[in-house]
């Protein structure tokens, strides 16, 4: 295995991180505008209560790094851009975690 193998396996593996992150960012962007849909119909059209719920459980689970470390922050007050760096780190983490998962899910299932 000479160098330009392990350059390219580090690339492929950071492409894979990005990938996952950006999915990630993805379905956190589209819960929240199923979150705001289904919070705006009328509760006598249809009960959606069980739903709503359940959506925002699972955003929980989904942000839950970035509350972490907003709940490390020492200080009242968030610096502007901030939640941005947060919300980063967030799908950064939950990208890492989903790409080390389902490399070890392809190599276990074969």
């Amino acid at each position: 295995m000479n160098q330009d193998d392990g350059t390219a396996t580090k690339r492929r593996m950071l492409v894979e991180w990005f990938a996952w992150s950006a999915a990630h960012y993805v379905v956190l962007l589209g819960l929240a505008g199923v979150i705001f849909l289904v919070s705006h119909i009328p509760p006598k059209a249809v009960n959606l209560d069980a739903v709503y719920s359940s959506l925002v459980g699972i955003e929980t689970i989904l942000v839950g790094p970035r509350k972490l470390l907003l709940a490390g922050w020492p200080f009242e007050a968030t610096p502007t851009g901030f939640g941005l760096l947060l919300t980063v780190v967030n799908s950064m983490a939950w990208g890492y975690a989903l790409r080390t998962f389902f490399r070890l899910w392809q190599r276990f299932s074969l």
